[in-house]
């Protein structure tokens, strides 16, 4: 995202746009705009950079390689269905959180719309002994429900909720939006557990508590997300992707494709705003230490 005037240069076309998609495109370019802003890419967190500055009256160009929008929320069909094959669900969708306020904020919470998954268990781990125990909301009832299939991890699980719930609370001290101060560090005894378990790994948490195999498949039904196994994922990135989950989670009322699509048509909607698709960026041309404009394929 570059914060000066910028022109766009002529791209090259890869010929999966319908003609008269290139040619509204090509008339565009002749145009010679200019633009506050360049975003390189069209997935959920460009967009929603794009839609909060269309929103405040900047203009904005975004560069897509593809032909949709969406990144990793983009979606495919195959016949009448429509799949959005890499987000599952989300959460901060409830009024109060981060993808709610943002969408209250350019005035489309009553436009896109989420459903809250199962209380009881949004996820269900099916168990190579042909248990299956369902994921719920909840660090207690995660609790019950692990132990309603393994009764024997009650005290372990105990051990690893407790954990967990510590390591979120703590996180509260921890700054969000920018790097730690020097002297902030001098408050580190409000938060001794981060301290604690600030290099461990998820399997260093199961082998502490004691947890069995079974319980630590269960735990890791969302450790998917990351692609990697217990034993190298950090125990920060665990506890916050689960406990983001364990406040709900969402899917679009309208499918993931209306959410990419609505979002791309706030942007353009507003005067100055444009998607180019098909326009790979390969260069950015800098001067004086400024960027000036950028290269497309």
């Amino acid at each position: 995202m570059i914060g000066a005037p910028l022109f766009c240069m002529k791209k090259s076309s890869t010929s999966a746009l319908t003609k008269e998609q290139h040619a509204a495109q090509d008339a565009r370019y002749a145009q010679g705009h200019t633009y506050d802003y360049v975003i390189i890419g069209t997935g959920s967190s460009a967009l929603t950079a794009g839609a909060l500055l269309a929103n405040a009256g900047k203009k904005v160009c975004m560069l897509e390689a593809h032909d949709i929008p969406g990144g990793y929320c983009q979606t495919f069909h195959t016949g009448d269905y429509y799949f959005c094959a890499q987000v599952h669900y989300i959460w901060g969708c409830g009024p109060g959180g981060r993808i709610y306020e943002f969408l209250r904020h350019i005035g489309l919470e009553k436009d896109i719309t989420f459903e809250l998954f199962d209380k009881n268990g949004y996820d269900h781990m099916a168990m190579p002994d042909g248990k299956r125990v369902p994921i719920p909301y909840g660090w207690d009832k995660l609790i019950e429900n692990v132990c309603a299939t393994y009764p024997h991890e009650r005290a372990a699980m105990e051990k690893f909720v407790a954990v967990m719930k510590k390591l979120r609370e703590e996180f509260h001290y921890l700054p969000s939006d920018r790097p730690i101060k020097w002297w902030e560090y001098l408050k580190a005894w409000k938060v001794p557990t981060i301290i604690k378990y600030k290099r461990a790994t998820v399997q260093d948490l199961f082998d502490e508590c004691g947890l069995g195999k079974e319980a630590q498949a269960v735990l890791c039904a969302n450790a998917g997300d990351f692609m990697l196994p217990p034993e190298r994922l950090s125990l920060f990135m665990y506890v916050a992707l689960f406990g983001g989950y364990n406040t709900g989670a969402y899917y679009p009322t309208k499918h993931y494709r209306y959410y990419i699509d609505r979002l791309a048509k706030f942007i353009t909607d507003h005067e100055g705003c444009h998607i180019y698709y098909e326009t790979e960026v390969t260069k950015i041309n800098t001067d004086g230490g400024k960027v000036v404009s950028v290269e497309t394929k």
